[in-house]
């Protein structure tokens, strides 16, 4: 039990960490004046927020460094501009989107009650597809915005979406197997307030 209590304060610590990262890449993009880190970063902080309400600690914390790497990376410039990052973040976020999702419905933080495990994967699925398209179609949005430049010349927009559903799938099933070790083993380790912390 202090095992668990001790990880769960450290993915807890991790989460509000990352988040203050995203707050130091917006106050350092003012300064440098770089309107795309500025913005990008804003709008990775309010999803940050709004994930930390339904995601466990652990699963919170991993999105947060996600999302910080990316909006680092941008205000950085070498990372960004690798031919990797982008595959990469088109990778992380997606499958940690449908994992968050799918034990969020199923642990009833979604909206309760707690969602079967057929309707639970079905929302992480579902989740995470969204979220691909809905990030293509918003980078494009971006774009227009006086200032800002979001990487799309690799024209790559159906690679994206490809490596998008392959991890929202990836996702998926790794919440299919926690979800399932849930219900046919014992539950280890708790997120503080007596649901799984995962």
């Amino acid at each position: 039990m202090i095992v668990a209590m001790t990880w769960t304060r450290a993915a807890q610590i991790a989460g509000r960490g990352a988040r203050l990262g995203l707050v130091a890449v917006v106050l350092l993009g003012l300064w440098r004046g770089a309107a795309t880190p500025v913005i990008l970063a804003a709008f990775f902080l309010a999803i940050s927020l709004l994930v930390e309400r339904i995601a466990p600690p652990v699963l919170d914390a991993c999105f947060g460094v996600v999302l910080l790497a990316h909006a680092s990376g941008v205000l950085l410039g070498g990372p960004a501009d690798s031919g990797v990052w982008g595959p990469a973040m088109h990778l992380a976020a997606p499958f940690l989107v449908a994992l968050i999702l799918a034990v969020a419905a199923a642990d009833g933080r979604l909206l309760a009650p707690a969602a079967s495990l057929r309707v639970a994967l079905g929302t992480g699925l579902l989740g995470g597809l969204l979220v691909i398209v809905a990030w293509e179609i918003l980078e494009l949005a971006l774009n227009r915005i006086s200032g800002v430049h979001i990487h799309t010349e690799r024209g790559d927009t159906v690679t994206d979406l490809a490596l998008g559903t392959l991890a929202t799938g990836a996702g998926v099933a790794l919440a299919a197997a926690i979800l399932a070790h849930r219900r046919h083993g014992p539950v280890a380790v708790t997120d503080g307030g007596g649901g799984p912390a995962t």
